[in-house]
């Protein structure tokens, strides 16, 4: 049996320029946890915004939205 090879998947995004802060810090967070990502910005166009995404491996999709959960909810905790 052949296993399906990992797929990149979206565990973040925002169409606010100002969350590619907010991604960057994520970013790091799932990488000192040992999981890789990538943040894919996407340019505004005249039909839609642009923004930003978080992606992973869906292998570690669960593990990356927990991480970012728990985050993002301490930092409204703290705001």
């Amino acid at each position: 049996m052949v296993m399906d090879e990992d797929k990149l998947v979206s565990v973040f995004s925002a169409r606010e320029i100002s969350a590619n802060a907010e991604a960057e810090v994520l970013k790091s967070l799932l990488e000192s946890a040992g999981i890789r990502a990538i943040i894919k910005h996407t340019p505004p166009t005249f039909q839609r915004p642009g923004g930003v995404s978080l992606l992973v491996l869906s292998s570690e999709e669960a593990d990356a939205v927990e991480i970012i959960h728990d985050a993002r909810e301490g930092a409204a905790e703290a705001g």
